[in-house]
């Protein structure tokens, strides 16, 4: 059979400029109707701590700080349960790390705003705002889990 040329059509010619469907700062990353401004894009990449909006930045000072003060020097014992015979059950301290976690708001953040409306049991970020406080986290062996 010989080969046929399916038809193409150039890109060029069918795309519409950006800025009709998405006009400069108006692009949202989240499907919540009426999302808060920290969900919507101000045209630019968030590539900084110091960039982010000011809560998530509040936040993410909240999170290092208890890295410093609570998971770190953790860490030693959480590694001794880990190679103890008793590292298949659930560690104490990473229990009472969640409790505190939990008691600063630093519990659940990934879940987005879609998931969680009124931010009653998350922080509902955005992905590029939670990549931040994951890089923070990735820091510790333990941090996820906590």
């Amino acid at each position: 059979m010989p080969f046929t040329n399916p038809l193409t059509r150039s890109y060029h010619t069918w795309a519409r400029p950006q800025s009709q469907w998405c006009p400069t700062g108006s692009r949202s990353y989240s499907s919540v109707p009426e999302a808060s401004p920290a969900h919507t894009s101000r045209g630019g990449l968030v590539i900084s701590p110091e960039s982010l909006s000011p809560p998530v930045r509040e936040l993410y000072h909240r999170l290092k700080h208890f890295m410093e003060q609570r998971v770190y020097p953790a860490e030693p014992e959480l590694q001794s349960h880990q190679a103890s015979a008793a590292r298949w059950s659930p560690s104490p301290l990473i229990e009472d790390l969640k409790e505190k976690a939990k008691a600063e708001g630093l519990w659940n953040l990934f879940l987005p705003l879609e998931a969680d409306p009124e931010k009653k049991y998350g922080a509902g970020l955005t992905n590029v705002e939670y990549a931040h406080l994951c890089e923070l986290m990735g820091t510790s062996l333990y941090a996820p889990e906590v």
